[in-house]
C-alpha cells in the first residue's frame, strides 16, 4: 500500500459518513433548486398571469427571476423546512400536524422571499400585491405536497444518479 493510499484511507476513516463533501453539498443544493423550480414554476405562472394581470412578458421575466432567486434561496429554504420538521417531531406526527408544520414553515419564508421577488420583478405595485395575495392560498394548498415532492425528488436523484465511489483494491 502506497503512502497516498494510506493517507486517503485515514482521511476516509476520520471523516464522519454523514458529513457532506464539497461535491455532495453542491449536488444537494442543485437537487433542492431543481425541485423548487420544477414544482413551483408551473403553479405560480398562471396565478401571475390570470389573477394578478401580468402580461406574458412580465410573467416570463418573473419566472426567470424566480429561477434565479431559487439559486440563492432554495437550498436554505429546504434546509429550514427540514429543521422545522425536526423540531416539530414530524415523522411521528399525525397528517394534520404534518400539514400544519409544512404550511407554517413554508409561509414563514414565503412571505418575505416571494414578496421581495415580486417587488423586484413587478412593474407596478398593484400587480405585485395581487400576485402576493393570490399566492398565499396557493402556498397553503401546496406546502405539504411540495415537501412530499421534495423528499421524493431527493430520493430519485440520490439513488439513480449518485456518484460512484471508487473501489479500493
Amino acid at each position: 500500500m502506497s503512502l497516498e493510499e494510506i493517507a486517503l484511507q485515514e482521511q476516509d476513516e476520520s471523516k464522519p459518513e454523514n458529513e457532506p463533501t464539497g461535491a455532495s453539498r453542491l449536488r444537494k443544493t442543485m437537487i433542492d433548486i431543481s425541485a423548487s423550480c420544477v414544482f413551483y414554476t408551473p403553479i405560480m405562472a398562471p396565478i401571475e398571469y390570470f389573477y394578478a394581470g401580468k402580461t406574458g412578458e412580465e410573467v416570463a421575466y418573473s419566472r426567470l427571476a424566480g429561477i434565479g432567486f431559487a439559486f440563492l434561496t432554495a437550498r436554505y429554504t429546504a434546509r429550514f423546512g427540514d429543521w422545522w420538521q425536526k423540531i416539530h417531531n414530524y415523522t411521528t406526527s399525525s397528517a394534520l400536524k404534518q400539514f400544519i408544520t409544512d404550511t407554517s414553515g413554508t409561509l414563514l419564508l414565503h412571505i418575505p422571499l416571494y414578496g421581495t421577488a415580486l417587488y423586484i420583478t413587478s412593474r407596478s405595485y398593484s400587480t405585485g400585491e395581487a400576485a402576493m395575495i393570490a399566492s398565499l392560498p396557493t402556498v397553503i394548498a401546496t406546502a405539504w405536497p411540495y415537501r412530499r415532492f421534495l423528499r421524493h425528488w431527493r430520493e430519485i436523484w440520490r439513488k439513480t444518479h449518485a456518484p460512484q465511489k471508487p473501489v479500493n483494491k
